[in-house]
């Protein structure tokens, strides 16, 4: 597989076999690349596909801007909710994480602060998914040093219980 673009030194664009745009990301996995030079299938941790172009673009843009440690907090936390809750993830999970995290970022950066109206039914009903998001925010707290309310826990909470893949018939 060849790079089609590089969007940063953790991602780039590539072709599938099926011709549908992905982004591959991975450690260094786009340092010093180039349009057309060789995949290295070692580097690659995650795999993401694009429903559309537009959806392509919007990634390109926004993604690859953002900081390296909102990525790593994402699959932190993803990878924190499958393996202590066994919670079978959607694939785009680490999209929308890693979306809100930047929003929540910026918005506490700029003393705006959530109230979550869910917050009592949401410990009560998804108490799972209300630790992975106490989870995310205690690693913000740790790698980005911005301290949020469990408000926020359960906003990120709930990417959890809307991204759980749900098998046949339950």
């Amino acid at each position: 597989m060849k790079i089609e673009k590089v969007l940063n030194n953790n991602m780039v664009l590539a072709y599938n076999t099926e011709g549908k745009e992905i982004i591959l990301k991975g450690k260094a996995i786009g340092f010093g690349k180039k349009k057309g030079d060789e995949v290295d299938h070692k580097l690659v941790e995650r795999v993401f596909i694009q429903n559309d172009k537009r959806d392509a673009r919007h990634f390109e843009e926004y993604f690859a801007k953002l900081p390296q440690e909102y990525w790593e907090i994402s699959e932190q936390t993803a990878d924190y909710a499958k393996n202590e809750f066994g919670m079978q993830l959607d694939s785009r999970i680490i999209l929308t994480i890693c979306d809100h995290i930047a929003g929540a970022a910026e918005r506490y950066k700029e003393g705006i602060i959530l109230r979550n109206a869910m917050l009592w039914e949401g410990k009560r009903f998804y108490p799972s998914e209300f630790k992975v998001g106490q989870y995310a925010v205690d690693l913000i707290q740790r790698r980005l040093n911005i301290s949020m309310e469990e408000d926020e826990a359960m906003f990120l909470a709930f990417h959890f219980v809307y991204g759980q893949n749900k098998k046949a018939g339950a």
